[in-house]
């Protein structure tokens, strides 16, 4: 079964998941995906936090504990494991910064 559209946490693990397909590399604490990732236009940071809470249990994002208290996100799979799993999760606007 493949997610709903109007679904704002499930667009935003889309938006996460092409921004790191994209920059595989990138870490980042929440407030920095939302801000800089997402530029703080589509989703609340709220619904950033539950998509990276998923993305987490998913297996897709690595969280690692900052020196400031804050958790880092990062891509925990290799790119072609995320390919498939944005296939997986079906098409839909992009809401990263362009």
């Amino acid at each position: 079964m493949k997610p709903s559209d109007a679904d704002p946490v499930t667009a935003a693990q889309r938006a996460i998941a092409r921004y790191l397909r994209d920059n595989p590399l990138a870490s980042d604490t929440a407030e920095g995906i939302h801000r800089w990732w997402l530029c703080d236009t589509q989703f609340t940071p709220a619904t950033v936090q539950q998509a990276l809470d998923e993305l987490g249990q998913q297996g897709v994002l690595a969280r690692q504990p900052a020196a400031d208290g804050h958790q880092r996100y990062r891509l925990a799979m290799p790119a072609s494991a995320l390919d498939a799993f944005m296939s997986s999760m079906g098409g839909g606007a992009d809401g990263t910064c362009a």
